[in-house]
């Protein structure tokens, strides 16, 4: 059961509520700073390709990987096999 029988409406709201006004617990915190962490990487990495051009990708870097980056000059027409 999802709610015990003879609960009240107090009981349910009583329960809901209690994960909210309790604090978080330290592991909560460090999983979040973490994860905040990989957010701030993502962003300066998105904001550096956005200031140098799709260009700061090579295929050097990522030997493994054709399509990981457009190099510059290469329109996407030609990437997916349509040649005029």
């Amino acid at each position: 059961h999802l709610v015990l029988p003879g609960s009240s409406l107090r009981d349910v709201t009583n329960d809901i509520a209690r994960v909210t006004e309790n604090r978080a617990p330290r592991g909560w915190w460090i999983c979040f700073l973490i994860a905040l962490t990989f957010v701030g990487v993502f962003t300066g990495c998105v904001g550096y390709l956005f200031y140098r051009g799709v260009g700061v990708c090579h295929r050097r870097l990522l030997p493994s990987s054709i399509d990981a980056c457009v190099p510059h000059g290469v329109n996407f027409a030609s990437r997916i096999g349509f040649v005029a």
